[in-house]
């Protein structure tokens, strides 16, 4: 393969051309000579400087960078005026220095308000000066009020440095140029065809007649031969698919190309070739003529070929195209089901806080680590090769909610089950697999199983946000007994030892053409330029009747030797291993989930399994002390997501995490106070979103209300300080004259506008998010000032909260005036409705009393119309699952049918059901190819369990009591198999919540209250769900009074209560 070609066009991600194509000419942008026009600005706490130096030719642009902690960006803009005709390109010339970070060319629109982008993530710049040549077709739309509307006129140009590594480097810019094209048009004449010999009537217009019956014959002699093509003008394609015939096929062969058909380039190889089908990459080949240069003949007798196809221009437009087009033409279950257009799911493979997660596709393949490559399992039996297209899928959690994931195929007699679990030998973290091979059958069989290790990931092409799947590149892969080794580090290791390995590269055929024939490739070692390499172990099974065979597979860190410690214990457990492995994963989950119990009807028992299911992910999501909302799309932290995370490991009884969170997160608060909305393994994101200093707070608050560490709240006092000092400078931004009259007056005393919100991220706003957080966050800051004797900060906080809040609910009265709606504003910019914004005002906040209720019920109204008409297929065609938040406001306020009419809906977009996950969004078709966010996503895992939680109780700030009952559905209490409803050892910030709910008779309710509880001022409140008004209570025998409609408060615990209608 010709490496000149290959490599750049799809390492750098930069399209390149061969040959200019014939259009209105090359217009010089900039030639570089001078920086006019040119500005540079960066994130906070970048350093960059913008100078002249040697260029390409004569005097050129150098920036030089360092991102503070690791993130940033730093981004240089011009303003340039220019009409855009329907089809151009962009060209210039870039070198650099320094770490793999992300470079952006931009256009921008006149009015600079829509941005079009082509991104090279996280590559090394060249450390020569090389071109860059980008056409429109690889320029995508990036974010603007226009929606992706054709842009028509050209307003600027940025170059955007993001971080990715980070670090410092320097970046070098020369010669930017425009180019007019043509109109693409699809090629429509008839390529002129010729050999340099045929073999009777085997001629070769045979090759290109579209028919697989007739064939091309070379003569037989000499042994090189050619096939020329003669498009009859210069002509864009993508590539090549050549189908052989029988054993006289090409191994050694080259692709050339010409414009004049004398002076010939060489634009591909292949060595040692297979035959069958051959798939050959061309991106970007503009020419008249293409030859095939035939060099060695597979038979030694001559050539012969059935047909060539000649790709259109997107064949091969990068590595995920080109494995489209492949899957679409083989047969289904090649290939992952994603190169066919389908959606796959995942679920995440891994330990509690451990660094390196797997994903367990829906299918039955591992990724191995993000973005890495794939173990996918085939069995081979009675003459078939078994994928998973072939058998009958079904997914599983071991005990129905530990992490511990299983795909299982059905194939009837047969079946094979993949479980991924994570372990850990001494220090050495593993990630692991279980194939258990069951014969069902009543009669002996001998099968193989294959495991395939594979340049993709789990995660489809469509998952682009922050990475991108679908391929995975694997450029070398061998194996030395028990040891596979990736790109020269060990990779895997076969804990069962292995009756075989075979490799390849992608030109001596995909692996499944092997293993469909039951044998493996004949190398043990296979390298790939462009990085398809793949290869096989071969497990020969013996299974009795009604017998299973178990492999175990253990992948231990990237690096070289990291296999050791396996191989150590394998020499003294030796086949045991896997399973006494397997037996401590199990072990460690069920204990690690053994919290409180909720008693409620086994019919219902699905929801606590998702409850302890979702505890379990955001476990596994963490990295270390990072609590992550996923694994992929988002793997990072954000104070946003961590604190409700935070709220849902508190109030199942895991407080140790959230410490180890706070405490790291608070190392990465800035110097003037501000907590960073994100944190990842660059370090703190620099864009301000204005409710992260409030959700801090809120989170060391709710630490402390559950656990009554001091000493941790003393230790982080002085961070607490800072931001509340931070949050006081950002609210008189908006306090100064500019806001105490005309258009400003609308944000008076508000946080400043910010992005917090992603609908936002075009256009900053004034959202109420942000201010009914930092509301919270100040509130709980005079809280904790007051528990550790600051009575200074208590005062003046208590004055700050007092203030703030009457801006806020001012600013929401007067958006709503102002904007002539009769609904809860999310900003008071635009006045917009977010009922997810609100519910975080109801259930965080806890200003539903200060909050305009018929606004308040009107927005829950209008929400719900929109979620019924959705649901039964006349709304929107997806949502985020963000909605199961609504649950918890709408039990708060008394919706209690409401609440289950949403909930019961989210829980069967629980993709697959039996994982007991969520994706970030969902979409009306399942299988519809489209972007899904992360999964399981743990920040949407986290608001379930407030919300399942508040179904049995929850906590009033407002009148500082603890709620019982108040979602619980009536049919609960009157299922005859349902002998008590409640809960056992549930931790609230009073203490850990005994109950049990049942009836007696259709008039009577009986509840017992105990556990280690301190009954908080507002006392206990008990809102059982009867439609009917309370007649008579008695609390531990002695009648009360304390009751209202359909309320009950008592005083204190142990209490048996009796409650009649």
């Amino acid at each position: 393969m010709i490496e000149a070609f290959r490599s750049p066009a799809w390492s750098w991600g930069l399209v390149l051309w061969w040959g200019l194509a014939a259009g209105g000419g090359t217009e010089v942008l900039d030639d570089f000579e001078t920086l006019s026009g040119w500005t540079a600005e960066g994130s906070p706490g970048t350093r960059f400087e913008l100078k002249q130096d040697g260029g390409f030719e004569g005097r050129g642009l150098r920036l030089d960078f360092e991102f503070a902690g690791g993130a940033g960006y730093v981004i240089l803009r011009k303003h340039f005026e220019l009409p855009l005709p329907e089809n151009y390109a962009f060209s210039f010339r870039a070198k650099g220095a320094g770490p793999a970070n992300t470079l952006e060319f931009k256009l921008l629109d006149p009015g600079a308000q829509n941005v079009w982008w082509h991104r090279r993530e996280a590559k090394g710049l060249p450390a020569g000066w090389q071109l860059q040549a980008i056409r429109k077709s690889a320029i995508d739309f990036a974010w603007g009020p226009s929606g992706g509307a054709p842009l028509l006129a050209l307003g600027g140009i940025e170059f955007a440095l993001t971080a990715a590594a980070g670090g410092k480097g320097t970046l070098w810019l020369d010669d930017l140029r425009f180019e007019r094209r043509d109109a693409v048009v699809d090629y429509r004449g008839q390529p002129k065809v010729s050999a340099s010999s045929a073999s009777g009537e085997d001629g070769a217009e045979n090759a290109l007649d579209g028919q697989t019956q007739t064939v091309w014959r070379s003569a037989s002699m000499p042994a090189r031969q050619w096939l020329r093509l003669d498009f009859g003008q210069r002509r864009e394609y993508g590539g090549l698919v050549l189908a052989w015939e029988g054993e006289c096929h090409a191994r050694d062969y080259a692709v050339e190309v010409s414009d004049d058909g004398r002076r010939w380039r060489g634009v591909y190889r292949v060595a040692d070739g297979n035959g069958r089908r051959d798939y050959l990459p061309l991106p970007e080949i503009e020419s008249r003529y293409l030859r095939l240069e035939l060099r060695k003949s597979a038979c030694g007798k001559g050539y012969a070929l059935r047909e060539l196809t000649v790709k259109p221009p997107d064949f091969a437009a990068s590595p995920n195209r080109l494995f489209e087009h492949i899957a679409r033409n083989e047969a289904r279950g090649a290939y992952p089901r994603y190169f066919r257009g389908e959606q796959t799911y995942w679920t995440l493979v891994g330990a509690n806080g451990g660094h390196r997660k797997g994903l367990l596709g829906m299918d039955g393949a591992l990724e191995t680590e993000r973005g890495g490559f794939t173990v996918e399992p085939f069995l081979y039996a009675d003459g078939r090769l078994l994928g998973w297209n072939e058998g009958r899928l079904s997914q599983s959690l071991e005990q129905g909610d530990l992490p511990l994931p299983t795909v299982e195929r059905d194939y009837g007699d047969l079946s094979l089950e993949v479980t991924g679990f994570a372990g850990k030998l001494g220090d050495a973290p593993l990630s692991l697999a279980r194939y258990r091979v069951a014969n069902r059958a009543v009669t002996a069989r001998r099968l193989r199983l294959f495991l395939a290790v594979r340049p993709f990931q789990v995660n489809p092409p469509w998952q682009s946000l922050n990475m991108k799947g679908g391929v995975s590149p694997i450029h070398r892969i061998e194996a030395s007994g028990r040891v596979l080794e990736v790109d020269g580090a060990d990779a895997l290791v076969a804990m069962n030892p292995p009756d075989g390995f075979g490799a390849a590269g992608f030109d001596q055929g995909d692996i499944t053409d092997f293993l469909g024939e039951s044998r493996l490739p004949p190398r043990t070692v296979a390298s790939d330029s462009a990085g398809y390499a793949s290869g096989a172990w071969r497990f020969d099974l013996e299974l009795g009747p009604a017998a299973a065979r178990e492999i175990f597979i253990a992948v231990p860190e990237r690096k070289k030797g990291s296999s050791l410690a396996v191989e150590t214990a394998l020499k003294a457990e030796g086949e045991t291993l896997g399973a006494r492995l397997w037996q401590e994963a199990v072990g460690y989950w069920r204990q690690a989930l053994a919290g409180p119990d909720f008693l409620l009807p086994e019919s219902e028992r699905d929801l606590v399994r998702s409850l302890r299911a979702n505890l379990a992910y955001i476990l596994v999501n963490r990295d270390g002390p990072a609590l992550q909302p996923g694994s992929r799309t988002y793997a990072r932290s954000w104070i946003r997501d961590g604190a409700l995370m935070s709220s849902a490991l508190l109030m199942l009884g895991r407080g140790e995490e959230v410490k180890r969170f706070l405490e790291w997160y608070a190392r990465f608060q800035s110097a003037d106070g501000a907590i960073p909305c994100c944190i990842d393994s660059r370090g703190p994101d620099s864009v301000p979103e204005n409710d992260s200093h409030g959700e801090f707070v809120y989170t060391v608050a709710e630490y402390y209300r559950h656990t009554r560490d001091l000493e941790f709240v003393q230790a982080l006092w002085p961070h607490i300080v800072a931001a509340m000092g931070h949050v006081d400078a950002l609210r008189h931004q908006r306090m100064t004259e500019v806001y105490r009259s005309g258009e400003g007056r609308a944000f008076y005393g508000l946080m400043p506008a910010s992005i917090s919100h992603e609908g936002y991220a075009s256009q900053p706003v004034h959202a109420f998010w942000d201010d009914f957080w930092t509301l919270r966050g100040i509130r709980d800051a005079v809280m904790l000032a007051k528990v550790l004797g600051d009575h200074a900060h208590a005062g003046s906080w208590s004055h700050m909260a007092a203030e703030f809040g009457g801006h806020l609910h001012a600013a929401l009265q007067a958006t709503m005036a102002r904007k002539h709606i009769d609904y809860i504003p999310a900003s008071a910019d635009l006045g917009d409705i977010d009922p997810n914004a609100v519910a975080i005002m109801v259930s965080i906040a806890g200003e539903a009393g200060r909050l305009p209720q018929a606004a308040l019920a009107k927005t829950l109204d209008d929400y719900l119309a929109h979620f019924r008409k959705r649901r039964d297929g006349n709304g929107d065609d997806g949502y985020t699952p963000y909605e199961v938040r609504l649950v918890e406001a709408l039990v708060r306020l008394g919706r209690r049918d409401d609440a289950w009419e949403v909930l019961r809906s989210l829980l069967r977009d629980q993709r697959p059901q039996a994982w007991r996950q969520w994706a970030e969004v969902v979409w009306r078709n399942p299988e519809a190819p489209r972007f899904i966010g992360d999964m399981p996503h743990s920040w949407i895992g986290a608001e379930f369990i407030r919300s399942l939680r508040s179904c049995f109780a929850y906590e009033d700030d407002a009148e500082d009591s603890l709620v019982l009952a108040a979602g619980i559905p009536a049919e609960w209490l009157y299922n005859a198999a349902s002998a008590e409803v409640g809960v056992r050892r549930l931790p609230t910030v009073h203490g850990l919540l005994d109950y049990g709910l049942r009836t007696e008779g259709a008039e009577t309710l009986k509840l017992h209250i105990d556990g280690r509880l301190a009954v908080p001022p507002g006392g206990i409140r008990i809102r059982p769900p009867v439609a009917r008004p309370i007649q008579a209570a008695k609390v531990n025998g002695t009648a009360v009074s304390g009751f209202t409609g359909a309320e009950l408060r008592i005083e204190g615990v142990p209490a048996e209560v009796e409650i009649r209608y």
